[in-house]
């Protein structure tokens, strides 16, 4: 079925599809916000009018929420966004409701992200839980900008934990932060981060091996990391950099940390030397590899 909404008299969504599926709404060709026509196309959808400013379109949360208590999907579908830049209808200030279960035959959630592009809010993510057909707010965290949200089982047991992305830099990097919900205390707990777009899971062994490189002037490092008790907790690290970033010298270090029990939140200094010979190029490029 489908259904034009002018800008005027824009409508919002409720997701009642267990499949997520992009092909199913577009924008017009125009990019213009003041006479535009927004075409959706999906199987049903009921809507509640929502409140418009000046600037830009602002979504109340709530009605959000409010209109999927009978939202119904499955385990496999991962995440299923209501509003976001991923799915369904992009509000293009950076508001974000998806929803999701983090293990088969369980409680669903609702995440969200309600800030807008507003510099004096500090953004936040929200957590809600499905309790006889209604939203409660089990957790709330201050974070770094959100452009997604991800679904990933970090330690393979069969619980997914939340991954937040953030937008990418000049260089292509971006924060990743982590939470995992503990059905004991039913609340869910923030699980670190890192800032990097090179990164591997290895869920077999808890592992997630990290790279980063950014601009000329700062350091390279490799980090492995291990989930453990519901935190990602440095296991060894590997830096290079140059000894004066300043153009004229091209004379670099290594510096080696590690944390070899996993009893700290962060890597202790062992060493820095200068980065010259084979076996210093050899212990960098093959650092995931060999440990």
């Amino acid at each position: 079925m489908k259904i034009a909404l002018k800008i005027g008299m824009l409508l919002l969504l409720t997701v009642t599809s267990c499949k997520s599926n992009k092909s199913n709404l577009s924008k017009s060709e125009s990019d213009s916000i003041s006479d535009t026509t927004f075409v959706v196309n999906t199987d049903t959808i009921t809507y509640q009018k929502i409140q418009e400013t000046e600037k830009e379109i602002v979504l109340d949360i709530d009605s959000v929420l409010n209109a999927n208590v009978n939202i119904k999907i499955d385990y496999q579908d991962s995440l299923v966004y209501a509003l976001g830049i991923k799915e369904f209808y992009d509000t293009a200030n950076g508001q974000i409701v998806a929803f999701t279960k983090l293990k088969d035959n369980s409680e669903l959630f609702a995440i969200v992200y309600p800030n807008t592009f507003d510099d004096k809010m500090q953004p936040n993510v929200l957590f809600y839980i499905l309790k006889d057909q209604e939203w409660v707010l089990v957790s709330k965290f201050d974070s770094s900008e959100v452009f997604s949200f991800e679904i990933v089982d970090v330690n393979n047991d069969g619980v997914r934990e939340i991954q937040s992305t953030g937008y990418p830099n000049m260089n292509g990097n971006y924060w990743n932060n982590f939470y995992s919900f503990l059905k004991e205390d039913n609340k869910f707990i923030a699980g670190g981060g890192f800032f990097s777009s090179m990164y591997e899971f290895k869920p077999q062994v808890s592992r997630i091996d990290v790279e980063y490189g950014g601009s000329w002037y700062m350091p390279n490092t490799k980090t492995i990391y291990y989930w453990k008790n519901q935190k990602l907790i440095p296991f060894k690290e590997v830096e290079v950099g140059l000894k004066i970033a300043d153009m004229k010298h091209d004379d670099y270090y290594i510096k080696y940390s590690e944390n070899l029990t996993l009893e700290k939140d962060s890597v202790q200094f062992v060493y820095k030397k200068s980065f010259r010979g084979k076996n210093l190029n050899q212990f960098y490029d093959n650092f995931f590899e060999n440990n």
